[in-house]
């Protein structure tokens, strides 16, 4: 039986922050007429990339999330609700880096609708390498959609090469592209790079700790100290055109 529960926040961090905005995500009111006009634009331009990668944003087409944008300084890039099935993204960002926060997320809201979502009651150390994963495939994969629409939207490529604490993994998958590799071996290497900083693996793991602890806590579990599951990285391993790629932690 794989162990799966349904994931707490998932959220694209804050420049420097060693977890989420200490302030609460919250959306700009409906009333902001230049909110709603760029909601309406994102929404758009997110269903034109369904169309070229029907199969990573299968849940998205069929139950569209809720949209808002946060203008809290402190706000994070991005983050996808799971209870309130809403990706928030930070006003303050450029277009591009929007909709390139916004395919990461919508990435999440795939794995979720897979199953993905590692159980509190797992190891510490298991839930731990789950979370990193799915935070690796997720931005491996919108970099691998970004390098896509570089023809018509370039913003969302050069939002890529240039968000700081992550553009080297653009340029991981750039070197891989350009060298002739495959769209598999290409994203095979964002994803191994994404471990390639001591900063993300610990800015995640210390918040996959808190998210289990407290999920522990106000669902009053026991631990059960269970493993990874076997199926993870078979079912978690997809490219947007629905291919396998491999991913796995590396040593």
């Amino acid at each position: 039986m794989r162990r799966f529960a349904i994931c707490g926040l998932v959220v694209l961090w804050v420049v420097g922050a060693l977890g989420p905005a200490n302030s609460e995500i919250r959306c700009l009111p409906g009333e902001d007429g230049a909110a709603e006009t760029a909601l309406r634009e994102i929404r758009a331009e997110l269903l034109a990339c369904a169309a070229c990668a029907p199969a990573y944003f299968a849940k998205m087409t069929v139950d569209p999330p809720e949209l808002c944008l946060d203008d809290n300084p402190l706000a994070p890039r991005g983050a996808y609700e799971p209870e309130q099935h809403r990706i928030t993204l930070n006003a303050n960002l450029t277009r591009g880096e929007q909709l390139l926060v916004a395919l990461h997320e919508v990435r999440h809201l795939d794995q979720m609708a897979r199953g993905l979502c590692p159980s509190p009651q797992m190891s510490q150390d298991a839930y731990v390498e789950a979370k990193l994963a799915l935070e690796a495939d997720a931005m491996a994969n919108a970099v691998a959609l970004a390098w896509s629409l570089r023809g018509g939207r370039q913003d969302v490529w050069h939002a890529a090469q240039t968000m700081t604490r992550y553009d080297d993994i653009a340029a991981s998958f750039a070197e891989k592209m350009d060298g002739g590799a495959s769209l598999p071996d290409a994203v095979s290497a964002a994803y191994t790079q994404w471990y390639a900083s001591p900063w993300r693996v610990e800015t995640y793991r210390q918040s996959a700790c808190v998210s289990q602890l407290d999920q522990q806590d106000a669902q009053h579990l026991l631990p059960l100290y269970a493993p990874l599951p076997g199926s993870f990285f078979d079912v978690l391993c997809t490219l947007p055109d629905g291919r396998a790629y491999t991913c796995a932690r590396p040593d």
